[in-house]
């Protein structure tokens, strides 16, 4: 089986792409590595497909202590693209959703990455930009 060729995205545009590695290995290898940018990535694309998976620190070790199969951590991880919104979002007087949160579009909704809260939007909304 042809190992896949997996480009890890980071802050500030620096990018790791590993071709020599299985899905599995190759996520143990930038789990375990912290370099470039001594902080793990946002996202993941599978070059060959360009399918997105939003990189789940957790869930990604979870799948690599086996409590995932790899289906199920793709599932669990795609979205069709992440994306920061441009301005607050006053949800009431005390909840706010600070700009620059980070979004991830999924079966054409904005879904808040945020264990605490659930919360999206129906795509377009205005004032969000893909990263």
């Amino acid at each position: 089986m042809p190992k896949p060729v997996l480009t890890y995205h980071y802050a500030n545009k620096v990018t790791l792409t590993t071709k020599t590695k299985d899905f599995k290995e190759s996520i143990k290898f930038v789990l375990d590595r912290k370099e470039p940018t001594q902080f793990t990535p946002y996202k993941m694309v599978a070059e060959s497909t360009g399918v997105t998976f939003y990189f789940d620190e957790t869930k990604f070790k979870s799948f690599i202590e086996g409590n995932y199969t790899e289906s199920e951590i793709c599932e669990a991880t795609r979205c069709e693209g992440l994306f920061r919104n441009t301005n607050d979002y006053v949800i009431s007087k005390d909840d706010i959703i600070d700009k620059g949160s980070l979004w991830k579009l999924i079966d054409k909704h904005y879904v808040l990455v945020d264990d605490d809260r659930f919360l999206a939007f129906k795509a377009p909304v205005d004032g969000f930009i893909e990263i």
